[in-house]
């Protein structure tokens, strides 16, 4: 018997059964709330951890709690939505489910909009509930100096910009021969 290819495993039916019907709905919103769920308690203990430790370099118990907070939400996201959706969570596993021939593919784009949205509300209930504080990766910055700063720094005017992701910090330091940028980034734990 020979092996389908992966054409004969893509499936798509009409709109109507696939994100109109209440079945389809429940899926997604199913998806949407168990992803708030996984990125806030992950998120959010790393928040809570740093909090509690001052920012200092993670112990093995830091290493322990942040396993079992990530083991934990993630088993109550999946058990939300095993029953409704298949408790995807990870627009990684859904993309799999594709593949597969388990989902067809307006359902799996549908599932992964649902999955994206469910982690920036996340996101943004972390960042209003907390009064913007970073994530705990943000907060151990370790200069990193792209040209020696040995030169003669007659006239020292500093100028900065942040970058846009977080965690970065740019500067440029004129001196009287050139410009040497400094950049700062997150070092590893």
């Amino acid at each position: 018997m020979p092996m389908p290819s992966m054409v004969d495993r893509v499936v798509v039916s009409n709109i109507h059964d696939e994100v109109i019907h209440p079945n389809a709905i429940k899926a997604f919103v199913a998806e949407f709330i168990s992803t708030l769920i996984f990125v806030f308690v992950e998120q959010g203990s790393g928040m809570a951890f740093t909090m509690l430790t001052g920012g200092a370099p993670t112990s093995p118990a830091g290493l322990v709690a942040a396993s079992l907070a990530h083991g934990f939400g993630l088993f109550v996201a999946v058990s939300v939505g095993a029953n409704i959706s298949g408790g995807h969570v990870n627009p990684a596993v859904t993309f799999g489910a594709f593949v597969g021939g388990n989902i067809t593919l307006l359902l799996g784009i549908c599932y992964i909009i649902a999955q994206l949205l469910g982690s920036v509300v996340a996101c943004l209930l972390l960042f209003f509930s907390t009064g913007g504080l970073v994530s705990s990766s943000s907060l151990h910055a370790t200069p990193i100096e792209t040209e020696s700063l040995t030169e003669s720094t007659s006239s020292t005017h500093l100028t900065s910009r942040t970058s846009s992701s977080i965690g970065e910090f740019s500067s440029t330091r004129n001196t009287s021969t050139k410009t040497i940028p400094i950049t700062y980034k997150s070092k590893p734990n």
